[in-house]
């Protein structure tokens, strides 16, 4: 059964509708997709600055633990914990960031980012 009700072939807008739709079902407040030099490729939010959350992504990837939503990250995540997992697309290393909930993406996340990047006009 097919899960997508939004679809493009635009590499942007699929991976904006991407984020999206795990924001929603994963209840976080933000989800962004950064680069190994911290910036944006996209997100989904209404209350988080996707490009401060993308600027210190490959920063806090190399944390071992996940930082505390005070001082500076409180101001770009408005207090929501915020959390960073590496996805690797064909060699190149890429940051997930969520602002929320502190749940895993799903298993299958880096698979679908990895569809999206590669599959609309060879982005990566």
């Amino acid at each position: 059964m097919e899960r997508r009700r939004r679809r493009s072939a635009e590499t942007a807008t699929a991976l904006r509708y991407y984020l999206e739709g795990l924001v929603a079902r994963q209840s976080w407040t933000a989800a962004a997709l950064a680069d190994d030099d911290g910036l944006l490729l996209g997100g989904a939010t209404t209350q988080v600055d996707l490009e401060a959350m993308a600027a210190v992504a490959p920063l806090l990837a190399r944390e071992p633990e996940p930082p505390r939503p005070d001082g500076f990250l409180g101001l770009v995540t408005r207090g929501h914990p915020l959390r960073v997992w590496g996805v690797c697309v064909d060699g190149d290393r890429f940051h997930l960031v969520t602002a929320g909930a502190e749940r895993a993406p799903p298993s299958d996340a880096e698979a679908a980012l990895e569809r999206i990047l590669t599959a609309s006009h060879g982005v990566c």
